[in-house]
């Protein structure tokens, strides 16, 4: 699962004829760049003036309602000369009781889901503070859930779900992604039959008054504010240890529902699955504390901080939250426009963890599902524009943060064409930017220095631009050649042409076949590649590496070729109306007329050789025109502006 108010940024552009690809990677990179030095809060330019070192949260909680009541100690540094006003969020219902700034009783004004003190003595810059806030109230929000109405064949649980933007409807905090705190302390007080989840260590279980218990967990670790968690259950503890190559154990602690049998087999792979991606992407971020899952009914899983929360355990969930502990939590995204850092990187873990422990079949299925998802979003693109960032529909995205997120790591590997190469980059990565924060043009900036390529066009294309391409094939044999003519077609108007390289399968009459692997860095290419068998078929792309519409595969003739590139269709682009001229006047033809995703929008008849067409009508984007007559069928493409 998982905003800051940023500059909007420019969309890719495009010639008329699409004959130039027109790079805007330094546009990107310039608002990227102003986005960073941005820092202003969507709450309070207060919020500029401290930075976060620690959380200290002593909170009684239950699991059969959300009501909070307790305290939150936050220890923070100035950062302006004198820090004359502290602010922090907290969402109005929630009730204030008193605030004590370095141990003084303080007033306060809480406003608008800003709670403002006036300290008696104001830090200087550098100078650290402590504000302890007491407070209690029921959550308004999605930030804190309970399921105690029916609860089926689980018990009643409380738990809480922060991302992006509901930390403060039940603490006191600052949801600024890059203000990440040192540490932070969970302490949870609950009925004694009842078992609290959180981030870190559980360092004690401690009675106190009226029978209660209070768990008291600690994490060491930096982590971002949406990361702090509780769940609240009758739960059961369900322990193992995982042991990764020339490493200590580590505990991996999961409070499960009783009985239930399902989740104890899924949730014991974890194992496996953290000596993988210690492999994979080094040592377990938080291999000091542990790594476990706290049951709720939340509707999937959240990946807080050494402690999933999580209600499906199955095996490529448990994968894809597990892999957030490298990507998301150990580096997380400096904004929300670049979820791909977290949910994009998370998703392939999932393609990892089914090539490595399961199947390279079961990895394959999971790269076609993803690329599904993805084309169902012709005009998407994986970062997030600046109209939507706020927008958790559009940050959240499937289709495109998760799925083409997924799609984009296995093309980024596709193009390195070394494995060592492209791990050894994603372990620089996370060394890099471990305990902060990072953007997707960060990201390329390791994998350019690491594999001494240059992947600049790459993100223009598939990160900040739009869509996919289609690529149809027609072919022939003259000899000892084999000829393709193919095309490409985007599905957006903004990203019209990807260079890229892709691989063919080439399928013989003596039942052999090879894979070749070629560059497209043309609308319309024609490659000749000497052969000395006949060819019974080709297949694009056969291994799924690129996320790609399928497209035709036609074998012809030189003839046929020469005709099909006889279909003059004028302008192109095209407005309102459009001209067609075909190569003869002979003969009735069949034409038809269809959208990027094959609908078939027009067909009629006719024996001219010139047709004038009104498609004011059809809305923006790439079409194709399809003649069939008694020679064949042919197809040219065009663009409606």
């Amino acid at each position: 699962m998982k905003i800051k108010l940023l500059p909007i940024f420019l969309i890719l552009a495009t010639s008329p004829a699409f004959s130039q690809y027109i790079s805007n990677f330094e546009s990107f990179k310039g608002e990227k760049n102003q986005i960073l030095k941005n820092t202003e809060s969507i709450a309070s330019l207060l919020l500029n003036d401290y930075d976060i070192k620690f959380y200290f949260l002593d909170l009684t909680v239950t699991n059969i309602s959300t009501y909070i009541s307790g305290n939150v100690i936050i220890k923070s540094e100035a950062k302006t000369a004198m820090l004359d006003t502290f602010a922090i969020e907290l969402n109005n219902p929630m009730q204030v009781d008193s605030v004590y700034f370095n141990g003084e009783n303080s007033g306060f004004s809480h406003l608008n889901d800003l709670l403002t003190v006036i300290p008696f003595a104001p830090p200087t810059n550098g100078e650290l503070f402590s504000v302890q806030i007491w407070y209690h109230g029921t959550p308004v929000g999605s930030g804190v859930s309970n399921d105690s109405e029916a609860p089926g064949y689980y018990p009643y649980v409380t738990w809480n779900l922060s991302e992006c933007f509901h930390a403060k409807e039940w603490f006191p905090c600052k949801q600024d992604l890059q203000d990440k705190a040192d540490s932070c302390y969970v302490f949870l007080t609950t009925d004694q039959n009842l078992k609290a989840g959180s981030n870190g260590i559980l360092t004690n279980v401690t009675p106190v008054s009226g029978n209660k218990f209070r768990h008291e967990w600690k994490c060491l670790h930096p982590i971002d504010y949406y990361l702090i968690s509780f769940a609240v259950s009758e739960y059961v503890e369900y322990n193992f240890y995982a042991h990764p190559a020339g490493f200590d154990s580590i505990l991996v602690q999961n409070y499960v529902y009783l009985d239930d049998e399902y989740t104890l087999e899924e949730v014991a792979q974890t194992d496996e699955l953290i000596e993988l991606f210690s492999e994979l992407f080094g040592i377990y971020p938080f291999h000091d504390e542990k790594y476990g899952h706290c049951m709720a009914p939340l509707g999937g899983a959240m990946e807080h901080q050494t402690m999933t929360t999580i209600v499906w355990n199955v095996f490529w969930i448990i994968a894809h939250e597990l892999g957030h502990q490298w990507f998301g939590d150990y580096v997380t995204c400096a904004t929300w426009q670049d979820i791909w850092i977290n949910e994009g990187f998370a998703s392939y873990t999932e393609y990892l963890s089914n090539q490595y422990l399961v199947s390279q079949a079961e990895a394959d299925q999971m790269m076609l599902e993803a690329h599904d998802a993805a084309l169902t979003k012709p005009e998407g693109s994986v970062y997030i524009p600046f109209e939507e960032s706020t927008n958790e529909g559009r940050i959240f995205s499937w289709e495109l943060s998760y799925r083409k997120g997924a799609s984009l790591l296995h093309m980024i590997r596709f193009e390195t064409d070394n494995d060592s190469v492209f791990f050894h980059a994603l372990k620089e990565y996370v060394m890099l930017y471990a305990n902060s924060n990072a953007t997707g043009l960060d990201f390329k900036s390791v994998i350019d220095s690491v594999t001494g390529m240059d992947f600049t066009q790459f993100f223009d294309q598939w990160y900040f631009g739009k869509g996919f391409p289609t690529f149809d094939v027609l072919y022939w044999q003259e000899g000892n050649n084999l000829k393709m003519q193919v095309e490409q077609t985007g599905s957006s108007l903004e990203t019209p042409l990807f260079i890229t390289p892709v691989e063919y399968r080439i399928y013989f009459n003596s039942g052999q076949d090879t894979t070749i692997r070629v560059f497209h860095d043309e609308q319309t290419e024609l490659y000749t590649i000497p052969i000395s068998e006949d060819v019974t078929g080709i297949e694009v792309d056969p291994d799924d590496w690129l996320l790609n519409a399928e497209g035709t595969v036609i074998v012809g003739t030189l003839e046929l070729a020469l005709k099909q590139r006889n279909i003059k269709v004028f302008p192109n682009p095209c407005n309102d109306h459009l001209t067609i001229l075909l190569s003869d006047n002979q003969g009735k033809k069949q034409i038809s007329i269809s959208d990027i995703s094959g609908k078939i929008l027009n067909f009629f008849e006719t024996g001219n050789a010139q047709l004038f067409l009104d498609i004011s009508k059809y809305p923006p984007g790439f079409y194709t025109i399809a003649v069939e007559n008694s020679e064949g069928k042919f197809t040219e493409k065009f663009v409606k502006q």
